[in-house]
């Protein structure tokens, strides 16, 4: 089996992952964090905190602002929710996920504005910011890295924007952790969304945001934990988006997924990725019958998208499955508006997406599977 779907999740992971969720288990040296002065329960919390360290290390943010949760889907519905309000107005664009997009739709119906910056091709348009920004503009919230064709984002321009007019900057970084440098110790007043799954090698169910700057956040949900005597959930970070039960083990295996992508080194998985994302779009444009999405004269991630002769992009993906075993993604790829502006959102793409654990042998045999389609 090829496995050509890690934008979705890194199906592949270190050994080092499994292995710590299977003995953060069967150890019995895990407990509940924060509940308890015994062993087991102080175990918990110094594993949470190394987590923090590491994250915190990596996107340039101190470790208290780290928050654990679920899924970067989570992290920005918390985020959004807790920013933004009646008659504030948000700026977002037109190659977001629907992770962005459903919950900026919800907060409509609660009066909030939202403009959308358009596309050139598949790259967002930030020129369109000045154009967009109003009295009452309070948030910028943008994809770090299209989850469809691969195109990265100039954070850095974004960012200059936020800061100069006063605005937050709301990062998902769904794609984009570690295949980019997602560091944020140049920025000011950013909340970086991320996932666990994908390029972390963690496992599902795992991720979190990490905060630059001082912002204000509302609770939005409430539960256990902090100071059991408040009737309401701590202010602070990260209480404030951790409530219950944190999902120790898994996170376990996300510190150990943390741990393998910075024995690799950051600048080193970029670059093979960004080789290896070039040779498969060099070499899928040789082929009579492709179109290619995506323009990777600019900076891109390893993510390359296609259409194939007349097929629909099911019967592709279908195709490669069945004669090699091979897996990408077909159809839709949960980001509607960027689909309708490429004119796919009726035939959809084949997405294929690297991880480290793809070679130039796997692009080489999905060429040569491509080629055997009639």
């Amino acid at each position: 089996m090829i496995y050509l779907d890690n934008a979705s999740t890194t199906l592949i992971k270190p050994e080092s992952v499994g292995i710590a969720v299977m003995e953060g288990i069967n150890s019995h040296h895990f407990a509940n964090p924060n509940r308890g002065s015994y062993e087991m329960s102080l175990n918990s919390l110094r594993a949470l905190y190394d987590l923090r360290e590491e994250l915190g290390e990596l996107f340039g943010v101190e470790a208290l602002k780290v928050s654990l949760c679920a899924n970067v889907t989570t992290a920005l519905n918390l985020v959004l929710n807790s920013l933004l309000h009646e008659k504030d107005h948000v700026i977002t664009s037109m190659a977001e996920h629907n992770s962005v997009l459903r919950p900026l739709n919800h907060l409509k119906l609660k009066g909030v504005e939202v403009s959308y910056l358009p596309l050139t091709g598949d790259k967002i348009d930030l020129s369109y910011l000045n154009k967009l920004l109003q009295k009452n503009t309070k948030a910028v919230c943008l994809t770090a890295m299209s989850n469809v064709s691969g195109q990265i984002t100039n954070l850095k321009a974004a960012a200059d924007f936020c800061k100069k007019q006063g605005l937050i900057l709301i990062i998902d970084g769904a794609q984009a952790a570690v295949t980019m440098d997602l560091n944020l110790k140049d920025f000011d007043r950013t909340v970086l969304c991320f996932t666990g799954h994908k390029s972390l090698y963690g496992p599902e169910g795992t991720g979190g945001l990490a905060l630059k700057g001082d912002i204000k956040f509302e609770e939005v949900f409430s539960g256990g934990g902090g100071n059991s005597k408040e009737e309401h959930q701590s202010p602070f970070m990260p209480d404030i988006f951790e409530y219950g039960t944190i999902n120790v083990h898994s996170n376990l295996g996300l510190l150990a997924g943390v741990k393998y992508v910075k024995s690799l080194g950051i600048d080193k998985i970029s670059k093979d990725l960004f080789e290896l994302s070039s040779y498969l779009y060099k070499s899928l444009k040789s082929l009579e019958g492709i179109r290619l999405y995506g323009d990777h004269d600019y900076p891109h991630g390893p993510i390359v998208s296609f259409n194939y002769k007349d097929y629909s992009s099911e019967e592709v993906a279908d195709q490669l499955w069945q004669k090699k075993e091979i897996a990408t993604r077909a159809k839709l790829h949960c980001a509607p508006l960027l689909h309708k502006a490429l004119g796919t959102d009726k035939r959809g793409m084949v997405r294929v997406s690297l991880s480290t654990f793809n070679s130039f042998e796997d692009v080489d045999k999905l060429i040569e599977t491509l080629k055997n389609i009639p």
